[in-house]
């Protein structure tokens, strides 16, 4: 993708992961839910984008779920197919019945939460974990290892929490920022400190929360710290306040950071706006990448530049991302802007102007 971005801005080594869980946590967003033909157009679309994996649901939560994602994982769909399940056998059976490429067991790692969920101790946790992965593996199924809470869960026990699953048989272990309470500095200090207990061949995931606005920075700077796989939704919807948002993942993964994601950029306006009318969530204008906002030019010295030069005012060419530039009539247009009110790519803003 060709962009004008800063010279700054580092490489990421190797050729991370994204998988889309908008299916999956997505549907978490407190009321939104998609029926079975919405479940399986938003997957199609994911992979006719390029998206490598797809987290399909939570099968275990009922036999509509179950179904759902059966049809999907049997629809022969490009990307790898996912799924989620507890640390309980019986959501592993529902998940492998489904026909998934792979299970994301879900443990509970942090002492608020083993506390509060299960009332195991360490020693009852790292026993369950690695019965679970061994469970799964004899369904013949991939296996990833969810340590939740990971940001506030004490380094040394993610450490043996994350190689008791490797030594069960999981390749995967993600590193979730449940509540979206971690930095970017924190992220990446955590994949490093977990990555280098483990093997070259097992793979480390995040997967961030954006309670505090940090969810695509935290996404970034994991990837950039060795972390192999990063979790997205489209737009990023899901609990609270959201996830990690597909596109600008995408688009900063490609622009800033010079990696080949595989994903048609040009499609994520689209998808976008198709993902926000099924989940009934207005598309924010000023979202990135995709919001209407993204490539609407108010200002006339910026008007002015962006005729001499695009460059001035744009990181990146809107066709990249199926998006158009626009001029707004506002009150801070000039001269130049004016002119160009009645020409098809302007828009006029409502009210009166100055």
């Amino acid at each position: 993708m060709n962009a004008n971005t800063s010279p700054y801005n580092p490489d990421i080594d190797g050729e991370p992961t994204l998988y889309d869980t908008t299916l999956r946590d997505g549907e978490q967003t407190p009321g939104v839910t998609f029926d079975a033909e919405e479940t399986f157009e938003i997957a199609t679309r994911l992979d006719r984008a390029g998206v490598p994996e797809i987290e399909l649901g939570f099968p275990a939560i009922s036999p509509a779920e179950r179904e759902a994602v059966a049809e999907i994982a049997s629809a022969g769909l490009d990307a790898e197919t996912l799924a989620l399940a507890r640390t309980d056998p019986d959501d592993i059976d529902a998940a492998a019945d489904c026909g998934v490429d792979r299970v994301t067991i879900v443990a509970p790692a942090s002492d608020g939460h083993l506390d509060a969920k299960t009332g195991w101790d360490v020693g009852g946790l790292l026993d369950r974990v690695g019965s679970m992965v061994r469970h799964a593996l004899a369904r013949d199924i991939a296996v990833t290892v969810s340590a939740e809470d990971a940001t506030r869960t004490p380094i040394d026990r993610l450490r043996e929490l994350a190689r008791t699953a490797e030594r069960a048989g999981a390749s995967r272990v993600h590193l979730p920022d449940t509540t979206g309470g971690a930095s970017p500095t924190a992220i990446a200090r955590l994949v490093g400190a977990v990555d280098e207990s483990l093997a070259d061949d097992t793979e480390v995931g995040v997967h961030c929360h954006d309670d505090c606005g940090l969810a695509v920075a935290n996404t970034l700077a994991g990837l950039a710290a060795g972390a192999d796989v990063g979790a997205v939704t489209v737009t990023g919807i899901g609990e609270r306040a959201g996830n990690a948002a597909l596109a600008p993942v995408v688009v900063a993964l490609e622009a800033i950071h010079g990696v080949e994601t595989g994903i048609d950029t040009t499609g994520l306006s689209t998808l976008a706006r198709a993902v926000a009318e099924r989940s009934g969530l207005d598309l924010p204008a000023t979202q990135p990448v995709v919001g209407e906002h993204s490539f609407t030019h108010e200002s006339g010295i910026h008007v002015d530049a962006l005729l001499e030069d695009p460059a001035t005012y744009e990181g990146l060419d809107p066709s990249a991302v199926g998006q158009s530039r626009r001029i707004a009539i506002g009150k801070h247009s000039g001269s130049t802007a004016r002119a160009l009110a009645d020409r098809e790519d302007a828009t006029t803003r409502e009210g009166d102007l100055p």
